[in-house]
């Protein structure tokens, strides 16, 4: 991963040195307006949107009310204090989203299209469609809702080339590109182009969720939206993916980085949709994780999505956990929260529990998935209905 600690242009397929470039000011100022998110910028007159953490942005909403600033089109996204929720969506036009229901960034990324202008209180993956998400403080929010002036922003090159290697993700490449930008890209927007078009949406929203913090905005390059070449950028660093090594943070500081083997965990920030998860599927059939390993899943889309993976994953030894952000709200599937040994659907009565098989001398060596049809043979208590906060436990044969 190389980092240019420079101004640079992106031309002829590359980032170049401003100081190797041999443009007149002319040509730099024409080629300031070719990134992305100038040629967002350029014609708009408002945001397309906002979104807020209700619980979290409650002053924000009483200084906007006081101010008599305008409605427009708002998600927020709430946790537990639905009324204020409701009050602020009937005075500013916002759109209710519990988190129970669905990952923020996974609900915006449905909402938003290439060449959108949002700005989030919360970091957020929803620039991996094409969209130009900027991170705003309450002051920035504030004057952004009032509109009139759009935000000057400063982009910075993230030039992505080559593959992944089998077994590295998001998260990796998350992390060693915070690693590698070691706080340039404060008060710049990250402009991902290159190979990044090839790349799924969800792919580029969970690492963008995960380097959202260090930086103003992030925008991806899609369908319709890219860079013209030449472009001019304050900075850049040109992601070799195919150098990307398995990597996680133990305590979420970078300077903690240790390598995967010694740790698992399928998630982060972004949680996880049923691509990641049908590679991890793959990756352990038929095999068994000595390490820890949980599997967070992003909403109940997910969840219902990834129930097909089930066996395979619990087999191998892997948890599957509730979005954290939902609690004990994440129906219509009911995990167990401590080992997870099964899984119980309550929309089709299908249970999948992981058996731990042990020798004579009571040590578990191996496990088995069974499938059971309906209540009746469970290896444990089936609730009558659906229980939020029901545990179920798999009992050793």
């Amino acid at each position: 991963m190389k980092v240019i600690r420079q101004n640079v242009y992106y031309m002829e397929n590359r980032l170049v040195k401003e100081s190797q470039a041999f443009m007149t000011s002319d040509k730099r100022e024409a080629a300031k307006k070719r990134t992305m998110s100038h040629q967002i910028l350029f014609g708009k007159k408002e945001f397309d949107a906002f979104a807020f953490r209700v619980e979290a942005d409650q002053d924000l909403f009483a200084t906007a009310h006081a101010l008599h600033l305008p409605a427009g089109r708002n998600f927020l996204f709430y946790h537990s204090d639905a009324a204020f929720a409701r009050a602020a969506a009937e005075r500013f036009g916002g759109e209710l989203v519990p988190v129970s229901f669905s990952d923020p960034t996974c609900y915006l990324m449905e909402q938003a299209k290439g060449g959108d202008l949002f700005m989030t209180s919360f970091p957020s993956g929803v620039g991996g469609v094409g969209a130009l998400t900027l991170l705003g403080d309450a002051e920035d929010l504030l004057r952004a809702m009032e509109g009139g002036t759009m935000p000057d922003v400063r982009p910075f090159a993230v030039f992505v080339r080559g593959k992944l290697p089998r077994g590295t993700g998001p998260v990796d490449v998350a992390l060693a590109l915070k690693l590698a930008l070691g706080g340039r890209a404060k008060g710049k927007v990250l402009e991902f182009f290159g190979a990044a078009e090839h790349l799924s949406a969800e792919f580029r929203a969970r690492i963008s969720e995960l380097v959202a913090p260090d930086a103003a905005g992030i925008v991806w390059q899609s369908q319709g939206v890219a860079p013209v070449q030449p472009a001019y950028y304050e900075g850049g660093i040109s992601l070799d993916l195919s150098k990307i090594e398995p990597m996680v943070s133990r305590d979420g500081n970078i300077s903690t980085l240790a390598a995967v083997s010694e740790e698992g965990f399928c998630g982060g920030a972004a949680k996880v949709g049923y691509e990641s998860a049908a590679e991890v599927s793959e990756l352990v059939r038929g095999k068994h994780v000595r390490l820890p390993v949980t599997l967070v899943p992003a909403s109940r889309t997910a969840l219902l999505q990834i129930s097909q993976l089930l066996p395979t994953l619990l087999e191998a030894g892997i948890a599957v956990e509730p979005c954290e952000e939902a609690g004990d709200l994440m129906d219509p599937l009911t995990l167990c929260s401590s080992a997870l040994h099964g899984a119980y659907f309550p929309a089709t009565g299908e249970t999948y529990v992981r058996r731990l098989k042990k020798p004579a001398k009571e040590r578990a060596t191996s496990c088995e998935v069974v499938r059971i049809e309906g209540n009746e043979d469970a290896p444990f208590p089936m609730p009558s209905a659906p229980s939020s906060s029901a545990e179920f436990r798999a009992e050793s044969d």
